[in-house]
């Protein structure tokens, strides 16, 4: 019938933004795109584009990355109400098997940058079902599905649920240019402080 298609929508979150409205993050696939829509109440709501691999930079202020978003499927949120997107391929070169952070500074529910959080290195592996510990908000644990490097992959030898720390990672130095386009480390408060910001969210 020619209807509007619905872009393959995978998983969500529920949140609120910096107005305190209540948000809805969801995944659409196929459209490799996330998509924010916001609460207004009265049977109204809008709807934005949160990140999307054609559209949002990637690593803003930051060393480049060669990763390119492919096939969001997964979303997961922190204490603090940052929004993780997980890919739905395995990974291939520079395609797949990887995490995004929605790096929305002003908490409009548009990210100003699709930061490369986690990447897996095995061949074939794809990652999947991220969720934060509530008891420990610098904890995640994530599932890692069918890498072609493993011995009995068709047993599901390879597959795992691994669990991480924030806490036990250093940020990456952030970069800004000045007006000669030089290159220098920038303040960074902001990212020294988000381990701090994290426990006292989970509090």
């Amino acid at each position: 019938v020619n209807g509007t298609p619905y872009g393959r929508p995978e998983d969500m979150e529920v949140g609120y933004l910096r107005n305190r409205h209540e948000v809805v993050y969801f995944t659409a696939t196929s459209e490799q795109s996330i998509y924010s829509i916001e609460e207004l109440g009265h049977n109204r709501a809008i709807v934005r584009l949160a990140a999307s691999a054609g559209v949002t930079p990637y690593n803003l202020g930051y060393a480049a990355t060669t990763g390119t978003l492919s096939d969001p499927d997964n979303l997961a949120q922190d204490a603090l109400g940052n929004i993780y997107v997980v890919e739905d391929k395995p990974n291939g070169d520079n395609l797949g098997g990887d995490v995004w952070f929605l790096r929305d500074t002003n908490g409009d529910g548009v990210a100003e940058s699709l930061d490369h959080f986690l990447s897996l290195q095995v061949k074939g592996a794809e990652n999947t079902g991220m969720i934060f510990n509530p008891a420990k908000p610098t904890q995640f644990i994530i599932n890692v599905q069918h890498p072609e490097s493993t011995a009995d992959a068709v047993n599901g030898m390879g597959d795992a649920t691994w669990m991480f720390d924030l806490s036990e990672v250093v940020a990456p130095p952030c970069l800004e240019h000045d007006q000669q386009d030089h290159v220098t480390t920038c303040d960074e408060s902001d990212s020294t402080n988000f381990i701090k910001k994290l426990i006292k969210a989970g509090r």
